[in-house]
């Protein structure tokens, strides 16, 4: 054999294991060149839309069209509250070039409450992405409300929409993606906390925390013109309508209910100064209120609890304004009275009646004439517990509402406005009445 002969290579076999190993080796190369080209394409997509957002948080953001939506509907409800306040509103560029207040015009206000209105929209749907999703129930409602006003707005086509909502910046996606943001910031609270804040229950800091906001006072009411009709049991005798029937006072029982007065009086002057124990108003408290049958035998003991924002505490005001006002100023193991003349009509009998209820039993309220004499006690442990109170059947409700609060203004306080919300002309975008969701 020649030296050429002997010099030509023999073809490489290749064995199955090695071409296996080059089918991965070009399979991954190929999968990494589509996910480079995806990604970089995704990035140019997200840059580009996170671009057009006129206010955005933690990568999340709003849009010109979608923003000129939110702004359009909140005009709405803007220009009702300032018709309720006895203003003469218009959509005009001289309606909200007034002057309102200290050289800030309607218009001023318009665009400092549209953009806060958007930015809780935006950090309430943006704190519902990181806590909860959309179930495909939330998505079915969501596509029947979008249905609804594009059937009914717009017989059905897209087109005739966007024609209808162009005056008013938006097009039938924007009002999409804003429903869908609605719809999130109005459920994120509920989807943390559960419905009427009953995951509350669980934070028990929090609740205590919260709870220290109360105060409860002892009350007792002493009628001076005329007291409550009672049968042959000691009940009283309501009318056809529910109300309570009321009688005169004799000359013995005005001088007898004096005297209750002036043992009071000596009673709170000497808790005040020290020299009587408390002890001694829910002595006379129970007295009084089995010999008159003019006070709630529920809360001798245990005495109101109220809370500036509570349901209970709300009706309470309505009833006993002056009363109420009162017993807020107290310090704990303080005394005060309450003198309720004639002329004040805002106080009623209801009160007395039904404030364990909180609410008015009939069509009328009967003015109380008469004395209150409270006593605010110390706060039981954990009284909040029992919901069966009326005065704590909103508490983990409340507890939830302010934790609630505290997480928002924390996403807002993020918010960041970018340089396209400058663009939004605020008072000339039109107001919507008739593209608005019901969820």
């Amino acid at each position: 054999m020649s030296k050429s002969q002997n010099s030509v290579k023999q073809p490489v076999q290749i064995t199955g294991e090695q071409k296996t190993r080059r089918i991965i080796i070009i399979a991954v190369s190929i999968l990494l060149g589509a996910l480079i080209i995806f990604g970089s394409t995704l990035g140019i997509i997200t840059g580009v839309r996170r671009s057009r957002y006129v206010i955005r948080l933690k990568g999340e953001g709003i849009d010109r069209g979608v923003a000129s939506y939110l702004a359009a509907s909140y005009k709405t409800t803007y220009m009702a509250t300032l018709r309720q306040n006895g203003a003469n509103v218009s959509d005009t560029e001289a309606f909200w070039s007034q002057e309102v207040y200290n050289g800030n015009t309607y218009g001023d206000y318009l665009a400092f409450g549209t953009e806060q209105y958007i930015r809780e929209i935006l950090a309430a749907a943006v704190i519902f992405d990181e806590t909860s999703r959309l179930t495909s129930e939330d998505k079915e409602t969501l596509k029947l409300a979008v249905y609804e006003i594009l059937s009914y707005r717009a017989d059905g086509s897209v087109e005739q929409f966007d024609t209808l909502c162009e005056p008013m910046g938006f097009d039938y996606k924007d009002f999409k993606a804003a429903a869908t943001l609605i719809y999130k910031a109005t459920r994120a609270a509920s989807r943390i906390y559960g419905e009427g804040g009953a995951n509350a229950a669980y934070l028990t800091d929090e609740c205590d925390a919260y709870y220290m906001g109360y105060s409860r006072v002892k009350m007792i009411f002493i009628r001076t013109e005329d007291t409550f009709a009672l049968d042959a049991e000691g009940n009283r005798i309501t009318d056809t309508s529910g109300n309570d029937t009321l009688r005169p006072l004799t000359d013995y029982e005005r001088e007898e209910r004096e005297g209750y007065i002036s043992r009071l009086n000596a009673c709170i002057e000497g808790i005040n100064d020290g020299s009587v124990a408390p002890e001694q108003f829910d002595a006379l408290a129970k007295e009084i209120t089995e010999k008159y049958k003019e006070n709630s035998a529920d809360v001798l003991g245990s005495g109101y609890y109220l809370h500036g924002v509570s349901a209970y505490t709300k009706e309470f005001s309505k009833l006993f304004p002056t009363v109420l006002s009162q017993a807020f100023d107290l310090y704990t193991g303080e005394c005060g009275k309450v003198e309720i003349g004639a002329d004040d009509d805002s106080e009623s009998a209801e009160g007395e009646e039904d404030e364990e209820s909180g609410s008015e039993s009939g069509d009328e309220v009967q003015p109380f004439v008469g004395v209150c004499f409270m006593y605010k006690a110390e706060l039981e442990p954990r009284a909040y517990t029992d919901t069966k109170s009326n005065f704590f059947s909103d508490f983990y409700s409340l507890v939830a509402k302010e934790l609630y609060k505290e997480l928002l203004d924390g996403y807002i306080d993020s918010i960041e406005l970018t340089d396209k919300w400058s663009e939004l002309n605020i008072t000339k975008i039109p107001y919507n009445t008739e593209f608005i969701p019901r969820f």
